[in-house]
C-alpha cells in the first residue's frame, strides 16, 4: 500500500487533471485579473514551480522534465502533458523522501509540509482559473468543480 503521503498527492493529481482537461483551448488566454497570468499561463506556472522545486531537490528527477518557456505552449495537449510529467516527477521523489523518513534537503519540514505547501499553491491557482473560466464565459461544469472535491478513495 502506498504512503499517505504520496497517496494525498495521487489524489490531488488526479482531481486536478480532470479539472485541467476540462478547460476550453479558447480559454487559456482569458486572464482573471489584469495585470495577471492567464489561464494558460497559470498551468505553465504551476509546472514549472513543481520543477523550480525538483531542481536542486531532486536534479535526477528534474532532468527528463522540461519547463515550459516563458512563451508558453497555447496546445491543451502540451500543458496536459508537462502538468503530468511533473506531477509523476514529484510523486517520485515524495515516495523517496518518505521512503528516507520524510526529512528533505532544502526544503523545511517533512515532506507532508511540502505536500501541503504544493497542494496550498496548486488549490489557490485553481481557484483563479475557476474565476478566470466564469468570467470568459466558460465556467467549469458543477460536476468538474465539485470533482476538485471527491478526496475518497475511487474504485
Amino acid at each position: 500500500m502506498a504512503d499517505p503521503i504520496v497517496t494525498a498527492w495521487q489524489t490531488h493529481c488526479r482531481l486536478s487533471s480532470k479539472f485541467w482537461d476540462a478547460i476550453p483551448a479558447a480559454s487559456l488566454e482569458c486572464k482573471p485579473t489584469a495585470p495577471g497570468r492567464s489561464i494558460g499561463q497559470m498551468l505553465a506556472h504551476i509546472h514549472n514551480n513543481r520543477m523550480n522545486w525538483l531542481e536542486p531537490l531532486a536534479p535526477d528527477l528534474a532532468r527528463s522534465v522540461p519547463k515550459i518557456p516563458k512563451e508558453w505552449p497555447r496546445e491543451p495537449n502540451r500543458l496536459a502533458d508537462a502538468l503530468r510529467a511533473s506531477g509523476e516527477a514529484v510523486e517520485k521523489f515524495l515516495a523517496r523522501s518518505v521512503d528516507a523518513g520524510g526529512a528533505m534537503k532544502g526544503f523545511r519540514g517533512h515532506a507532508a509540509n511540502f505536500l501541503g505547501y504544493l497542494i496550498s499553491h496548486e488549490s489557490y491557482h485553481n481557484g483563479q482559473i475557476a474565476i478566470g473560466l466564469k468570467q470568459a464565459g466558460t465556467p467549469a461544469g458543477k460536476q468538474t468543480a465539485y470533482a476538485l472535491w471527491d478526496w475518497r478513495t475511487p474504485k
